[in-house]
């Protein structure tokens, strides 16, 4: 079965009792363990009101109240990824859990496409053609002189 892991989602949680919290994952990652109603991700880098954090965070089925567990705290909301808990995919959206408000987003990616890449490189090349045209006539008129 094909899975997404090369497309990477932003999650974005403001107004949270710890502020605003920030992380990027894989759209369909790998756990680090599973269970029947639950899956862990370790090591995952986190932003918290903009202190930099490493956190293991456990994302919940709907039948076991849903939302995600990090570093002691357990918040009960929407259940946040298709699929089981072996193989997750996460939703996409903004979802209700604990309280607040959790947006995840597909990442922009920072790598351009080559279709865009073709048209600055051909774009180049014709302004370095008229410039050479430019200076190769201006030459000519001095030479004619």
């Amino acid at each position: 079965m094909a899975r997404a892991d090369t497309l990477t989602y932003d999650f974005f949680a403001a107004a949270t009792p710890y502020g605003a919290v920030i992380t990027m994952l894989p759209a369909s990652p790998t756990p680090t363990a599973y269970a029947a109603n639950s899956f862990t991700l370790s090591s995952i880098p986190v932003i918290v009101d903009g202190d930099p954090a490493t956190v293991n965070i456990d994302f919940y089925l709907l039948a076991a109240g849903g939302g995600a567990a990090g570093e002691g705290v357990r918040v009960e909301g929407a259940q946040l990824f298709t699929g089981s808990t072996a193989t997750p995919t996460f939703k996409l959206g903004t979802f209700d859990v604990g309280g607040f408000q959790v947006n995840i987003s597909q990442a922009v990616s920072a790598i351009p496409e080559p279709a865009s890449l073709f048209l600055l490189g051909t774009g180049a090349i014709g302004v370095y053609g008229a410039f050479r045209r430019r200076m190769n006539s201006e030459n000519d008129t001095r030479e004619a002189a």
